[in-house]
């Protein structure tokens, strides 16, 4: 067959973009791997420090709680609270 036939061009470029389909397709697919990756450890990250900041707003909640019924306890009896 002749090299410069058009079914010869055309099966070349049809092998040629198939090829290049491909390796875009690959390209694509690490790129979308990578960027999960990197979103998932953000959000994770993000995560980790909103649980972290949870906690202590729940820690401090509960100790202005106990604080508050103190007070109200040392004033039932009639003592003096001071601030």
């Amino acid at each position: 067959m002749d090299d410069k036939s058009f079914l010869s061009v055309s099966n070349k470029l049809s092998k040629v973009s198939k090829t290049d389909a491909d390796k875009f397709q690959n390209e694509i697919a690490a790129y979308v791997v990578d960027w999960e990756a990197i979103i998932s450890a953000r959000v994770d990250g993000q995560l980790d420090e909103n649980k972290t900041l949870h906690d202590r707003l729940n820690h401090y909640q509960n100790k202005v709680e106990g604080l508050r019924k103190r007070t109200v306890t040392i004033q039932d009896k009639g003592k003096p609270v001071s601030r």
